[in-house]
């Protein structure tokens, strides 16, 4: 949190010293300002709120990122539980101000279906994507840089079995942290509240019943979600696939253990409370 509150104030760092792109800092950012804080740690978070409340710093920042970036960071923002809704709001209007091309997307963000913003997936597996990002880049490459410094220590590198087997750990975390990059800013999160559930779809509980009379339940969500444990499946899962766009009543078929089998969609339910309540838990 005090890292990211200082380097809001010095943003050219983040590229000097390779920290990873201004993008990414900036998704860092708005996710620590949904965290909770007390004491340094809430004033750190207290001081990256108000730097998205100054124009002129939000106008400096936002002439860093491509326009795919920008974007993402619009929906981020507005989807975000880190500002009140009115400070949310005015952070939103100093966007729109700084580019007035975002304006048209705003607001069709609002009608837009879920399914067609692009990839998603829950709050929880979007924070657990940005928390390994996170400890690659603070952590492990530090770590392997301190690695490739002490072999180079040991002499010939043509011979420094220490040294390339460290080079060759930072060229894969190198690798790592570009594509977790790009994959959050490929991939949006959502709370999946307040979805419509006439068909099986993102945000729905849905029911199956086959011949023998077997029930199964699953809660279809995003992209990176999966939980066995609490019948969770990703919408790439070839069960979710099957079942997207499908009503109550209509005989399947289905993947199983063994091959596919017919089974009835017997119910199409939104999410309970206490499963938004964990895939939405801090």
């Amino acid at each position: 949190m005090e890292l990211l509150s200082w380097l809001g104030r010095h943003v050219e760092k983040c590229e000097e010293w390779k920290l990873g792109s201004i993008a990414l800092m900036a998704q860092l950012m708005v996710e620590a300002a949904e965290q909770e804080a007390s004491g340094e740690r809430l004033k750190a978070q207290n001081q990256l709120r108000e730097r998205f409340s100054k124009r002129e710093w939000l106008k400096d920042l936002m002439s860093r990122l491509s326009r795919p970036e920008l974007e993402h960071l619009l929906l981020r923002i507005k989807e975000s539980t880190g500002w009140p809704a009115l400070d949310r709001a005015s952070v939103l209007g100093h966007m729109v101000k700084n580019s007035p091309d975002l304006a048209p997307l705003l607001a069709a963000r609002d009608d837009q279906p879920v399914a067609s913003r692009g990839p998603i997936t829950s709050h929880r597996s979007y924070r657990e994507r940005q928390h390994l990002l996170d400890r690659i880049i603070n952590v492990e490459i530090p770590q392997v840089a301190k690695d490739i410094a002490l072999a180079r220590s040991y002499g010939d590198l043509r011979e420094n079995h220490e040294y390339k087997a460290a080079k060759e750990a930072q060229t894969i975390l190198f690798r790592r942290r570009d594509e977790l990059m790009a994959d959050l800013h490929r991939v949006a999160p959502s709370d999946f509240r307040e979805l419509p559930f006439d068909k099986a779809g993102l945000g729905t509980v849905v029911t199956l019943e086959y011949g023998d009379g077997k029930k199964e339940t699953y809660s279809i969500l995003g992209v990176w979600d999966g939980d066995p444990e609490h019948g969770i499946i990703s919408s790439n899962s070839r069960m979710a696939e099957t079942l997207i766009g499908h009503t109550a009543g209509e005989r399947l078929t289905v993947p199983s253990e063994h091959g596919e089998t017919q089974a009835i969609l017997a119910s199409v339910q939104p999410l309970p409370a206490e499963l938004l309540e964990l895939i939405n838990r801090e």
